[in-house]
């Protein structure tokens, strides 16, 4: 069976990461070949899912109680995802099926209305179904090859084509029971920002796309919300680039967004931050060996001496300027370093090495 649209991996990982939020258990999409394209446990994707695979083609739920009885699948429920009498995928909880069962309706729900808003027709929707519609199309990476959909939604819009733009993710933070009120915030946010392009996320969050000239007055205004200067909004930015591109902008918006409310900040630009973002990416344990090898033979002094060395950009003079002790001291301090570490922190390279270590240390990640 052919499906009706083939669902792009970003749009899949949205509904999944949507779909967590609101059910609190991992789920996963598959597509038509069982090969799973989304899922919040991240080691799965690209995996073979046999209940997936077998879902779509017979159009029925298959409950899984026990890992050995499919290939590349696990204790779980697994729905065809079908839209107008068509089936394009197949969506799965993972976990007892005996907790997942009445979780069923509500998922293939979100699922449904995620994908449908992204099927609408442009030509026959209301200035604000087009600014959802063409928002979802450029973040989720679903453009026709003409492009005609999209360049038409822009001249609509009033949007230069032409010009480069980028991709914001606002998500409220507050506590369940002032959800209501902080995503009120975000509205407002959009409002008053004179934001064209935007669309909700479920359950709490909002994807807005501003064009490159926008970038710095938006920021400002950003870092001066309250709500977000309090946290309870929190802000990721992502990378600038063409409109057929934006779907990587998204991808980097919503890497900064974790990584600004693993640090506990209301707003990260993922061109401020690539380091400590890569380095979030990278397993704990791994992270934590690789600090310690680097800095277990250093005391917190010279850690602190480290810290204010990368702060003025390994410069001698700057650093034993801001530290008051001559030049000589910084050079036997940082020969000292080079002993016990067999790095230097003069060179680049190894330079990099410490900060980073510096940096994982910092964050506790």
């Amino acid at each position: 069976m052919q499906p009706l649209f083939r669902i792009s991996e970003t749009l899949a990982q949205a509904i999944v990461e949507a779909a967590k939020e609101v059910i609190h258990h991992d789920v996963n999409f598959m597509n038509p070949e069982g090969l799973m394209i989304a899922s919040t446990d991240k080691q799965r994707v690209g995996t073979f899912h046999q209940a997936g695979w077998q879902v779509y083609g017979e159009g029925q739920s298959i409950e899984v109680t026990s890992s050995e009885a499919y290939i590349g699948s696990r204790l779980g429920i697994n729905y065809p995802v079908i839209i107008d009498g068509r089936r394009i995928g197949v969506i799965g909880i993972s976990g007892d099926p005996e907790d997942c069962r009445s979780l069923g309706f509500l998922l293939t729900k979100i699922t449904e209305v995620l994908i449908r808003e992204q099927m609408l027709s442009l030509e026959a929707q209301s200035l604000e179904e087009l600014c959802s519609a063409v928002t979802r199309m450029l973040v989720f990476g679903e453009m026709v090859d003409s492009g005609r959909d999209w360049l038409y939604a822009l001249q609509k819009l009033g949007l230069d084509p032409k010009e480069k733009a980028f991709v914001i993710v606002l998500e409220d933070r507050g506590q369940e029971q002032n959800r209501s009120v902080y995503t009120y915030s975000m509205q407002d946010m959009i409002r008053q920002w004179n934001i064209r392009l935007y669309t909700y996320l479920l359950p709490n969050q909002y994807v807005a796309i501003l064009e490159q000239s926008r970038y710095s007055t938006i920021v400002e205004k950003i870092k001066a919300n309250d709500t977000v200067r309090l946290n309870k909004i929190a802000v990721g930015i992502g990378s600038i680039a063409a409109w057929r591109d934006l779907a990587l902008s998204y991808r980097n918006a919503h890497l900064a967004l974790q990584h600004a409310i693993s640090e506990g900040k209301g707003i990260c630009e993922y061109t401020s931050f690539e380091l400590g973002m890569l380095l979030s990416s990278i397993d704990k344990g791994v992270k934590q060996d690789f600090a310690t090898r680097m800095l277990e033979e250093l005391t917190e002094e010279e850690k602190m001496f480290l810290k204010t060395y990368f702060q003025h950009q390994l410069s001698l003079k700057d650093t034993a300027s801001a530290l008051y002790v001559h030049k000589n001291t910084i050079q036997y301090r940082l020969d000292k370093i080079k002993e016990k570490t067999g790095l230097d922190p003069r060179q680049f390279i190894d330079s990099v090495s410490l900060y980073a270590a510096l940096l994982i240390q910092d964050s506790h990640c």
